[in-house]
């Protein structure tokens, strides 16, 4: 598939009439790995035999359009280790124009959308994780037993456009995932991390930036399901620090994991 917006600031996608500012930015995003189907097999001992075929083998990740809406695209994702699949993804991403700060949902160019052909195969494909997302719907708030995971926005968490970079905020995810499994042992949720992730789901609210305080805040409110709060915390006001501002929820998702009994291999 060719991306026509690819370049050094968008160019190409900026180029186009009428001629504005254009980003494509994430809404959403899924990914689910999942191995070899076996009835002999517990669904825990498929994830870890998937990601351990990947080691010292050649790793895929096709990418095709799955569908072209006004303002918006969705891409799916096939993950394979040689001809086997071992994973799927889909992302939602949405076309906005206008200046830092003040950017819009904006129809896609005219000139770009004839290059932009959707691919039946991964249509289809994509439907059946659209079935899986909608399973998983993202709880609307922090519920029950709360693990906070803290971290401080890097310049190097940045995008091209100095704002928190999508792949980051999966990554904080998993960081608070990692310490409920290995360091927050204590913790009433530890007992759910133990098991392997095997679905990850995540939706972009609002932007972070370099200095921004970050809490991560983990519940569940499903069995062996973690859901995640990303918020930006708020600054107290006066002085030099200006206006005083509240805490932002800018991301939530959700990881499901697999029951850690049946995760051995």
């Amino acid at each position: 598939m060719k991306l026509p917006w690819v370049g050094n600031g968008y160019v190409a996608f900026e180029a186009h009439e009428p001629k504005m500012q254009r980003r494509l930015v994430m809404r959403s995003q899924y990914v689910k790995l999942h191995g070899g189907e076996t009835e002999s097999t517990s669904s825990g001992k498929r994830v870890m035999q998937a990601a351990a075929s990947a080691v010292d083998n050649d790793f895929t990740a096709t990418c095709q359009l799955s569908k072209l809406g006004r303002t918006s695209l969705d891409l799916f994702y096939d993950l394979k280790v040689g001809n086997s699949t071992i994973g799927t993804g889909l992302s939602a991403m949405v076309c906005v124009a206008g200046e830092t700060g003040a950017r819009r949902p904006d129809p896609v160019p005219e000139a770009v959308r004839p290059s932009l052909v959707e691919s039946a195969a991964a249509n289809a494909a994509r439907a059946d994780s659209v079935a899986v997302m909608e399973g998983f719907p993202l709880a609307a708030e922090v519920v029950g037993d709360t693990y906070v995971y803290k971290t401080t926005v890097r310049y190097s968490d940045e995008d091209m456009n100095l704002h928190l970079h999508h792949v980051q905020t999966p990554k904080y995810f998993e960081d608070a995932y990692m310490t409920l499994k290995y360091a927050a042992t204590d913790h009433p949720l530890s007992a759910i991390a133990q098991g392997p992730v095997h679905t990850i789901l995540c939706e972009y609210l609002a932007e972070g930036a370099a200095g921004d305080e970050i809490e991560v805040r983990v519940s569940s409110s499903l069995p062996n399901t973690l859901d995640v709060h990303m918020f930006k915390m708020g600054r107290p006001g006066g002085g030099h620090a200006g206006e005083a501002t509240e805490d932002a929820l800018i991301g939530r998702g959700r990881m499901v994991c697999t029951d850690s009994s049946s995760a051995k291999l």
